[in-house]
């Protein structure tokens, strides 16, 4: 249930096969990631991490990058290493 709770909430946020709604996008995600789906918590990471129909928070989205990471999903251990690296490179 919660893949296909993520995967219209992918739909709704790129406007594929429907209109763009941002806010119905949130409402899905967060449907799916209540329901443990490591995709839906890691793509609103990513909305807390670009602004996107929430306000900006780096923090809240490395928490959801953190949470999906636990939780499995791949692209947000991959993308916790980035951060790690990048962190190292500008010597914090």
């Amino acid at each position: 249930m919660s893949e296909a709770e993520n995967s219209v909430a992918i739909m709704l946020e790129e406007g594929v096969g429907t209109i763009q709604d941002i806010d119905q996008a949130i409402y899905w995600y967060t449907r799916a990631a209540s329901r443990g789906n490591a995709d839906a918590i890691y793509n609103l990471g990513l909305l807390y991490e670009q602004g996107k129909g929430v306000e900006k928070d780096a923090r809240m989205a490395a928490a959801k990058f953190k949470d999906a990471a636990e939780l499995g999903s791949v692209q947000a251990k991959v993308r916790l290493e980035q951060d790690k690296i990048k962190q190292q490179q500008q010597g914090h």
